[in-house]
């Protein structure tokens, strides 16, 4: 819906008018959304996390309630080899999805097709992430994390491909639909794979740790494929780059085993209290 809604306002404002409109909507909307209902964690709710039976009243029950999560301290997570396979594995797809995302959309128009339809696409690639959205949590309770996030990371890589053999208005489509589940299903897991593998209590310090690199990655994706387009005059050899780099994100991904605790590199830390 948005896609269409900037399309719009590019064609009777430009790309800068735009782009103030997106601020406000974000100020307006989003951020007062976010302050009224985002909560830190489930006990902020009065809640406990899913599967996690009400603590008992006596000293036993609640020692071994607390037991039951291993908590990694941000120092010991930094010696694990899953934690910087997990950090690879999302800056190489970070930097190949940054770079896609931007240039499939003049990639399209080069190929013939309306603007209009073009932002169209992107509005059904957003309807589709939501039922990845809906999916990932369900998969990743039946299944390990790493084997759901590699599958998601290969649903996107089908996304890129048909994107690039593709032809057409409904090679396009197909593309987005694919693309958006894939991507739909990968964001839940990025944000439960760090506390599955790690605990909660230091999920905060761990994140900040660890994400300005696939920021930074994806940061980097749009200007190398727009150089790589102004060198090489076409999209085709910087998306199969993309499709390379999507490869090897989901092989590192699939052999992202989770941390096994091992003497002196962690303990039962329990979690801080709620600060709401």
């Amino acid at each position: 819906m948005f896609a269409i809604v900037h399309q719009r306002l590019i064609d009777a404002f430009g790309w800068r008018g735009a782009w103030a409109a997106s601020g406000v909507i974000a100020i307006l909307i989003i951020a007062p959304v976010a302050l009224l209902f985002i909560r830190r964690t489930p006990e902020d709710m009065g809640l406990r996390p899913d599967g996690e039976a009400t603590p008992t009243a006596s000293a036993r029950g609640t020692a071994a309630q607390t037991a039951r999560e291993t908590v990694w301290t941000p120092k010991a997570a930094l010696r694990t080899a899953a934690l910087w396979q997990v950090v690879v594995a999302y800056a190489l797809l970070g930097f190949a999805m940054g770079g896609f995302i931007v240039h499939r959309f003049p990639f399209w128009v080069d190929k013939g097709l309306p603007e209009h339809l073009v932002a169209l696409s992107y509005s059904i690639d957003a309807a589709v992430f939501g039922i990845g959205t809906a999916t990932a949590g369900p998969l990743c309770d039946r299944f390990p994390v790493r084997y759901v996030a590699a599958t998601a990371i290969g649903i996107q890589l089908t996304g890129v491909v048909l994107t690039i053999v593709g032809n057409g208005s409904l090679a396009m489509f197909a593309s987005a639909s694919v693309f958006g589940i894939g991507a739909g299903t990968g964001i839940v897991i990025q944000q439960y794979i760090w506390p599955a593998y790690f605990g909660r209590s230091f999920l905060g310090t761990i994140r900040g740790i660890v994400l300005p690199t696939s920021l930074v990655a994806n940061g980097l994706g749009p200007p190398f494929l727009g150089f790589m387009f102004d060198r090489l005059g076409s999209y085709d050899a910087a998306f199969w780059m993309v499709a390379g780099l999507t490869v090897a994100a989901m092989v590192t991904m699939f052999i992202a085993k989770p941390p096994r605790p091992r003497a002196g590199l962690t303990g039962a830390v329990p979690a801080p209290a709620s600060t709401g």
